[in-house]
């Protein structure tokens, strides 16, 4: 019993030395502090855990998609990813090695396999009875707004109702969508700017009242109602 509990306080001696640090002073005074690396690696291994999950959990489509088109590479990738790990050492070493092979999977799927917009046929925008489809974004006189405004009425035909805030900016920007519709052969969209602010529930009543009350328009039904403006309160 003498020898087991000398052996474990021994082993439990050179863990603690190991992840300590031995200082000595000007007055030969030794100072000995544990190590913070192992309290620091594990919260961080615990988020990559926690992002891989995650990651691996929204983008299952894409993984799928993405190995069942390219075996090989994919075969490639994880062996030698395999052999990095067996390589590196250190558990920080392959705390970076998983962080290098994240970024690089993330820029692979945000860069090289964009995923295509549905056809015109399968939109099919212009419905049954011939009508257009009626689209109404919000925030449509830049950014994500105007572009998403300007495919789908010069590609895909679409009738778009620009909400801004601004009237000679929305004015501006619907003028430039109207040429492009205007030079594209076969494009039978059309935009409709109208003003809205979002901080004013007025300016929002305004601009629904306007959308079903404005016979000049045609509004008739909103099929689908983009929310891409947004405010916030101070």
């Amino acid at each position: 019993h003498r020898r087991a509990g000398s052996g474990k306080r021994q082993r439990r001696t050179t863990r603690m030395c190991k992840s300590s640090q031995s200082t000595r002073s000007a007055d030969g005074t030794t100072t000995t502090t544990l190590s913070t690396a192992k309290w620091i690696d594990r919260p961080l291994a615990l988020v990559l855990i926690l992002y891989t999950v995650g990651f691996v959990a929204f983008r299952i489509v894409e993984i799928t998609v993405s190995a069942i088109g390219h075996p090989r590479q994919w075969i490639s990738a994880l062996l030698g990813t395999l052999v990095l790990h067996r390589a590196v050492g250190s558990r920080r070493e392959r705390m970076l090695l998983h962080v290098a092979s994240l970024a690089i999977l993330v820029h692979v799927f945000d860069r090289h396999l964009p995923r295509a917009l549905p056809s015109v046929d399968d939109v099919r925008f212009a419905a049954g009875d011939n009508r257009q489809m009626t689209v109404v974004i919000t925030g449509a006189n830049a950014g994500v707004g105007y572009e998403t405004s300007r495919r789908l009425a010069v590609e895909y035909g679409a009738r778009v109702v620009m909400g801004c805030r601004s009237a000679s900016r929305c004015d501006a920007a619907a003028r430039a969508i109207e040429e492009e519709i205007s030079a594209t052969s076969g494009s039978h969209g059309s935009v409709v700017p109208s003003v809205i602010d979002l901080s004013d529930l007025e300016s929002v009543e305004s601009f629904a009242s306007n959308l079903l009350d404005d016979d000049d328009d045609d509004i008739g039904r909103i099929d689908v109602l983009f929310n891409n403006a947004s405010t916030s309160t101070a």
